[in-house]
């Protein structure tokens, strides 16, 4: 993103100026929520425009060029500044794997630093934003993860819109269709088709025998889970709202054991109840909310055989200022789960890198 020579010129200097980068209506929106004096901490978690700053792709993609690996916010403020330093050892960062963002709010030039840098900011108002790598988090920092693919970054953008205008219809899972439909024509790609099981479901179910047992996968998309299910010896299950997603499934795997249904969470088939030994949810109840979410938590419980195991798997905390879906799910929801002689084995909240936020994996058990 960066070019050549403004790398060069950083590793050189240790600081560089890029004029312009930002425009002026988003300097106006920032401005709107910017005090009139003093300083700001953490100025991304409380204003949505801000956070949209911090975020976006051309600043994310700058701290990548010159970090060299992903990154995550370790802290933003507004100031009216003299000069910078990075404070990494006080902030128990370490290694100086960071990058200091400066954005004078008058003109929209950024001032890009590393550690050990003292840059003049002459007084001016300015946005910092501090992007250390992700791979190597202080300990006593939990990371505020950023959007680091401006390809990624449109494909939700563009899922996000489906998502707004089939709400704003009174349909909270049409825009699934669409979305799925869309792909399959090249128009976009689905954010969360990985081509490849879930990482967690994969270590949970490590040494377990699949054979006698079946196995209920909510929400399947493109059938990588439904699949590795079946490898083990499970007799699997998997539906999802999507016909053209289960199309997809079926399409992939043309050989396949597993039984790929059209269904909606929100009205299962009756059947279903109480008929599987595992069931696992990853990422579907998120999408719901209000009554529908519970709705969702019910009906999903409700598919658990005596002595079964419910795996789950959600978002815990939303990604600061962006709009759902989804719409992440706190400790009390998740563990809303045990309902109908269903409990929790275990629910933990866990940091994944890929993409990096934090999650719940939750285990659920009903007694035989």
């Amino acid at each position: 993103m960066l070019g050549t020579e403004v790398v060069e010129a950083y590793r050189r200097d240790g600081s560089v100026v890029i004029a312009g980068m930002l425009p002026a209506d988003v300097l106006a929106e920032v401005a709107s929520d910017v005090p009139g004096s003093g300083t700001l901490h953490s100025p991304h978690q409380t204003s949505p425009a801000i956070n949209r700053v911090c975020r976006r792709a051309d600043l994310v993609g700058a701290a990548m060029d010159l970090l060299g690996e992903q990154v995550y916010i370790h802290e933003s403020r507004i100031d009216v500044g003299e000069h910078l330093e990075s404070r990494w050892r006080e902030d128990g960062i370490p290694a100086p794997n960071l990058v200091t963002a400066v954005v004078f709010l008058d003109d929209g030039s950024v001032l890009l630093s590393h550690p050990g840098t003292v840059p003049s900011t002459a007084g001016r108002q300015t946005l910092v934003v501090v992007y250390n790598a992700v791979s190597n988090p202080p300990a006593n920092k939990r990371p505020m993860p950023v959007v680091m693919s401006t390809v990624g970054s449109r494909r939700a953008a563009y899922a996000r819109r489906l998502a707004t205008a089939s709400l704003d219809r009174g349909d909270p899972t049409g825009w699934f269709e669409e979305l799925y439909a869309a792909a399959q024509r090249g128009e976009t790609k689905v954010p969360w088709a990985d081509l490849t099981a879930n990482q967690y479901l994969v270590s949970w179910v490590a040494g377990r025998s699949g054979t006698g047992q079946r196995a209920l996968v909510v929400g399947c998309g493109l059938g990588d889970d439904a699949e590795f299910l079946a490898g083990l010896g499970f007799d699997v299950v998997a539906f999802d709202v999507s016909q053209t997603a289960v199309d997809g499934a079926r399409s992939r795997f043309p050989t396949s054991t597993v039984d790929y249904r059209v269904a909606d969470i929100l009205d299962p088939p009756g059947e279903w109840r109480a008929s599987y030994d595992l069931v696992f949810e990853a990422y579907t109840v998120q999408v719901h909310q209000s009554a529908a979410r519970g709705q969702a938590v019910k009906g999903i419980a409700a598919m658990l055989a005596p002595g079964g195991t419910l795996l789950v798997l959600a978002h815990s905390r939303p990604f600061d200022g962006e709009a759902g879906p989804p719409w992440p799910l706190t400790r009390e929801e998740v563990g809303s789960f045990a309902v109908d002689g269903l409990e929790p084995v275990g629910i933990t909240e866990i940091t994944d890198d890929n993409p990096p936020g934090r999650r719940w994996l939750a285990e659920f058990r009903r007694q035989p």
